[in-house]
């Protein structure tokens, strides 16, 4: 069975680059330079139907599919004379991956801000439904 191609964001000649290719746009809008587990995370090979993959943005303008402007982004692609903030502190638990995973009853509250309406069924599957003029 053939294996599937995996792809970096950041290959490996690129994490070398000072300074690093991507920043992160924090959900206020304002940007910083990456901490030493995101640039990793950045630089592991992924499949692009793994739904754990980064989410890169076209610019710094881009939005998710939940309306936010958080993400990662090419430097090249943030305003001139926009400030870059530092890395977070290293104290950051290494251990947590730059998204960590939603509980169910954390996901579901994700949702309901979002304008999602949730349903439980029997057995634990839910089901969220988007209600429009949300």
């Amino acid at each position: 069975m053939p294996t599937k191609p995996m792809y970096v964001v950041v290959d490996t000649a690129s994490a070398s680059l000072e300074p690093y290719p991507y920043v992160f746009v924090e959900n206020d809008g304002s940007v910083r330079e990456l901490h030493l587990e995101e640039r990793k995370y950045l630089e592991t090979p992924f499949s692009p139907f793994d739904g754990g993959r980064p989410y890169i943005k076209e610019d710094y303008e881009s939005r998710d599919g939940w309306k936010s402007i958080k993400g990662f982004c090419l430097r090249a692609k943030i305003p001139d004379g926009m400030h870059i903030a530092g890395a977070p502190d290293d104290s950051l638990d290494p251990n947590l991956p730059p998204n960590p995973n939603l509980s169910k009853a954390e996901l579901s509250r994700l949702l309901q801000e979002k304008g999602f309406e949730i349903t439980e069924q029997t057995g634990g599957t839910v089901i969220a439904k988007h209600v429009k003029g949300k």
